[in-house]
């Protein structure tokens, strides 16, 4: 394996909705808003897929909301920057999947995120042992 192949993060599969947010030149009034769903995520990045072609290199923001273990804020709604790495178009549909890292996103909300997938793999893990057991 090539080293720069390597991930920073460990990544779950996941069904999250999510909202993709396109400013070409990076204009408020020219931004377009499209929906897809995110198919992984990592603390550094996401696989998502929607029916807009987007070029490697571009430049998008994901709008996703995580359950969250607070009773005062039982979601947590995310907002970050990515950069398309690498694009497919996913067989016989019309739908595209995205490999996008994210950018400039802060520590902490790399940390909720980082939490939340760590908690949803423990609570899997759970299951998984308990459908074993019964």
């Amino acid at each position: 394996m090539d080293f720069s192949e390597r991930r920073n993060y460990f990544r779950l599969s996941v069904d999250i909705p999510v909202k993709v947010l396109y400013n070409p030149q990076e204009e408020f009034r020219n931004t377009r808003l499209f929906y897809g769903s995110i198919r992984d995520l990592s603390g550094g990045g996401a696989r998502f897929r929607t029916n807009v072609n987007f070029n490697d290199k571009e430049k998008v923001s994901l709008r996703f909301l995580l359950p969250n273990n607070s009773m005062n804020n039982p979601v947590q709604d995310f907002f970050v920057s990515a950069e398309i790495l690498r694009s497919e178009k996913v067989e016989n549909k019309k739908v595209y999947e995205y490999g996008a890292k994210f950018i400039n996103i802060s520590s902490g909300v790399q940390d909720k995120i980082v939490k939340y997938l760590f908690d949803l793999q423990i609570s899997k893990k759970i299951h998984m042992k308990h459908t074993i057991t019964t």
